[in-house]
């Protein structure tokens, strides 16, 4: 029974400087979900070799796990001289850098209102008329006093269009509450 067990286990040793990857799936990190953290960590350099199947690490001082491991959580570290080391970059993104300068058209796209708008980038797009509302409603409604179109307005435009006091803030969808159906009869 040991010959078949030990049939495909391989003998592996790593020596005192070589590096390893260490195997994250004991490691408590604080990622959203554990299927997205990354499988390895490393590679650390071996500090010292304890018994045949411990290997004590040298470990960052951030980290905050013990610095000795059992031989089946490493793996050795290989260095791809195809690939260059990519550093990772963040592209920052402001919501506030994307300013409507002007609405030049609209349409009912299946059955919602869009307007076609020039943002302050140069570059137009289709917006959802309710996205518009919150932030750009006075671009809104000075289109439609500008060009007259005999198309249907979008609700909420009509209705800011026949009561000019009316913000859009009163226009927005609100939740309705009513008792569970269950409890009519």
């Amino acid at each position: 029974m040991v010959a078949q067990t030990n049939k495909h286990r391989l003998d592996q040793e790593f020596l005192v400087g070589e590096e390893v990857l260490v195997t994250t799936a004991n490691w408590n990190n604080n990622k959203p979900s554990k299927k997205l953290d990354h499988l390895w960590s490393g590679p650390y350099e071996i500090k010292k070799c304890i018994g045949k199947v411990a290997y004590q690490l040298d470990l960052p001082s951030t980290s905050k796990c013990h610095n000795v491991f059992h031989i089946g959580m490493l793996e050795p570290y290989v260095e791809s001289k195809d690939q260059e080391k990519i550093s990772v970059t963040t592209i920052s993104w402001d919501p506030t850098s994307r300013e409507v300068i002007n609405i030049q058209d609209h349409r009912k796209y299946n059955p919602e209102w869009q307007y076609l708008v020039e943002l302050n980038d140069g570059s137009t797009e289709w917006e959802n008329a309710q996205e518009l509302m919150e932030d750009c409603w006075e671009n809104i409604l000075e289109y439609h006093q500008t060009t007259n179109t005999d198309v249907e307005l979008p609700p909420s435009i009509a209705e800011i269009l026949n009561h000019p006091r009316i913000s859009a803030h009163h226009l927005r969808p609100r939740q309705q509450l009513q008792a569970p159906s269950r409890y009519s009869d």
